[in-house]
């Protein structure tokens, strides 16, 4: 199970990095207080998983937690 995980949260890097390259900050901003720390909505069947990260510079993002869409809060 935790090798599932593991092939998940890859995936979810992969998909994060694509966006960055593209469009970062057209994810939805995390708090008001800090621009760069954003949310990425990754849709998987009836719900989904979100990702936050935050933008380091122009070429670097941080992933800082993954969770599924429907908790509460992040887990670290």
């Amino acid at each position: 199970m935790i090798g599932l995980a593991i092939i998940w949260v890859c995936g979810f890097i992969i998909v994060i990095q694509q966006r960055h390259q593209v469009h970062s900050f057209s994810c939805r901003k995390a708090t008001q207080d800090n621009p760069l720390l954003r949310e990425l909505l990754i849709l998987f069947g009836n719900a989904g998983y979100v990702a936050l990260f935050e933008i380091d510079d122009k070429q670097t993002i941080t992933i800082l937690a993954i969770r599924h869409q429907r908790e509460d809060d992040y887990y670290r």
